[in-house]
C-alpha cells in the first residue's frame, strides 16, 4: 500500500532535484529576449529612417531658400531635391515647406525656410504594443543672403591683396574683403579753410597744407576708402571708413565652381575696329579685340570669347552694348595678353540677367583659371560703367590715372586689387538682379 510518508519523501526528492532547471529558466525567458532582439531591430530600422529622412530634410531646406533667394519656386525645388534624396509620396512619405517657418528659433524670419519630411515606418515586435507603422519626422531650417562684398583680393601669399594709394577714392556702399593685407595710402578730396601746415584744420589725413590752400586733406577730407565692411585676413592699414576687421579666416574664391564656357573655333582674327560705329556680333575672337583713336563700337547681346589675345582700347576709344546681356570670357592668354583700357576711353557694359542669351548670368568678364598671371588695367582718365561681375580668379586688376566707374552694380574678383592715381570707383554690389540671383554668390546655411 502507497503510504502518505513515501509521497511526502517523492516530494522532497523532486524539490531539490535541480535536472532541467535551466531549460526551464530558458523556456521561460526565450520570448523576452526575442522581443528584445526584435524591439532592437525596430529601434535601428528607426533610426536608419531618421537619419535619411533628415538627410533629406536639410538638403531640401538649402535648395528651397537658395531657389527663394533666386526668385524661384522654393517648394518645387524642395520636393525635387527630397525626391533625388530617396523621397517617395507614393509609399506615404510627406514633406511640409514653410516660409517663414512657424515654429522654433526662427519662426516668422521671412528670410528663413522650414521643410519637415514624415515617413511610416513598419514595426516588428513594436506592432504587438503599438500600430503596426511608426511615424518618423525631421525638420531644417535654412536660410539664405546674398555675399556682402563686391571686392575681392583672393591671394593669399601676396603683401596686399587689396590696396588703394595715391589721391583716389573708393567709395562702396558694400564690403571689402582680402585674403592677405589691405592697405589705404593716401587721401581723397582736397579741403578747404586749413588753420595749420601740417595736417589741417581737422583734417583726417592732410599733410604740409597751408591755410587749407594747398594741403592734401584739410577740412572735410573724404577717407580714401569706404565701404560698408572691409575684412582682410591680414592686417588692415590707412584710413578706411566703415567697420573693419582683420585677422579673419580666409575665404575660398566665390566664383570657384563657375563653369568654363566651350570655346568653338575663331570667328574672327586679330580683329580692329573700323566704322563709327562697328557693331560686333557674339563669337570667338582670336588674336583680341582692339579699339583705336576715337572709333566706336556697340556689342549685340551674348558670349564674346577672346581666344589668345588681348582687349585693347585706346585714346577716346568708346564701347557700349545694345541693351546689356554682354559676356567676356578671357582664354588662351599669354605674356602681355591683358585688358588695357586707357587714354580717356569710354567702356559701359551689362552682363546678361538670365540665360536668354549665350552670356553667362550675372558675369561680365571671366578669364580662364589656366591663363597666366597678368594685370588687367583701366587707366588713362577711362570713363567706366560697368554692370556685373569682372572676374579675374588667377589675374590682377588695376586702375590708376584718374581712371573713373560711376556708381554701379559691379563685382570685382581678382587675385589682387589696385585702386591709384587720382581713380574713382563707386559701386553699390546689390540691386541687380543679375547678382542678387547668382547662385556662386549666395551663402545658403543650415541654421536649425
Amino acid at each position: 500500500m502507497f503510504k502518505i510518508s513515501q509521497l511526502t519523501q517523492n516530494l522532497r526528492r523532486f524539490g531539490s532535484n535541480k535536472d532541467g532547471a535551466v531549460l526551464a529558466y530558458v523556456a521561460f525567458a526565450a520570448p523576452m529576449f526575442l522581443g528584445m532582439a526584435a524591439l532592437a531591430i525596430d529601434l535601428g530600422v528607426w533610426h536608419a529612417h531618421k537619419r535619411g529622412i533628415q538627410t533629406m530634410a536639410d538638403s531640401a531646406a538649402i535648395a528651397a531658400s537658395l531657389e527663394l533667394r533666386r526668385g524661384g519656386n522654393g517648394q518645387t525645388a524642395a520636393t525635387f531635391d527630397a525626391e533625388a534624396n530617396g523621397f517617395n509620396s507614393a509609399a506615404g512619405d510627406t514633406i511640409e515647406f514653410r516660409s517663414p517657418p512657424t515654429t522654433g528659433d526662427y519662426a516668422g524670419d521671412t528670410e528663413a525656410v522650414e521643410i519637415i519630411v514624415h515617413r511610416n515606418v513598419e514595426t516588428f515586435a513594436a506592432s504587438m504594443v503599438f500600430a503596426e507603422q511608426a511615424s518618423v519626422t525631421a525638420r531644417a531650417v535654412a536660410r539664405s543672403a546674398t555675399l556682402d562684398s563686391c571686392v575681392w583680393g583672393l591671394d593669399t601669399t601676396s603683401g596686399d591683396s587689396v590696396t588703394v594709394s595715391g589721391n583716389t577714392t573708393v567709395d562702396l556702399n558694400c564690403g571689402v574683403f582680402s585674403n592677405a593685407d589691405l592697405s589705404v595710402n593716401g587721401s581723397g578730396g582736397g579741403g578747404n579753410n586749413g588753420n595749420s601746415g601740417n595736417n589741417g584744420n581737422n583734417g583726417n589725413s592732410g599733410n604740409s597744407g597751408n591755410n587749407g590752400n594747398s594741403g592734401n586733406g584739410g577740412n572735410n577730407a573724404v577717407a580714401a576708402l569706404s565701404a560698408t565692411e572691409i575684412k582682410a585676413a591680414g592686417t588692415v592699414s590707412g584710413m578706411a571708413s566703415g567697420t573693419y576687421k582683420d585677422g579673419v579666416s580666409t575665404f575660398p574664391d566665390p566664383l570657384a565652381a563657375l563653369p568654363e564656357p566651350a570655346v568653338g573655333g575663331c570667328d574672327h582674327t586679330n580683329y580692329v575696329v573700323s566704322g563709327n560705329p562697328d557693331v560686333l556680333n557674339p563669337g570667338v575672337y582670336c588674336g583680341g579685340l582692339r579699339i583705336n583713336s576715337t572709333d566706336s563700337v556697340v556689342l549685340n547681346p551674348g558670349l564674346y570669347v577672346l581666344n589668345g589675345g588681348a582687349m585693347r582700347i585706346n585714346g577716346q576709344g568708346e564701347i557700349t552694348d545694345n541693351g546689356g546681356g554682354v559676356t567676356f570670357f578671357i582664354t588662351g592668354s599669354g605674356n602681355g595678353d591683358a585688358i588695357t583700357v586707357s587714354g580717356q576711353a569710354d567702356f559701359s557694359v551689362t552682363a546678361p540677367i538670365d540665360d536668354t542669351d549665350d552670356g553667362i548670368p550675372g558675369v561680365l568678364f571671366f578669364q580662364d583659371d589656366d591663363d597666366p598671371d597678368l594685370s588687367h588695367s583701366f587707366t588713362g582718365g577711362s570713363d567706366l560703367y560697368f554692370e556685373g561681375i569682372l572676374y579675374f580668379p588667377n589675374q590682377d586688376i588695376s586702375f590708376s590715372g584718374g581712371s573713373s566707374a560711376a556708381p554701379s552694380n559691379s563685382i570685382f574678383i581678382a587675385q589682387n586689387v589696385t585702386f591709384a592715381g587720382a581713380s574713382y570707383l563707386a559701386a553699390t554690389g546689390g540691386g541687380n538682379p543679375a547678382l542678387d540671383a547668382n547662385e556662386y554668390l549666395i551663402q545658403t546655411t543650415l541654421i536649425e
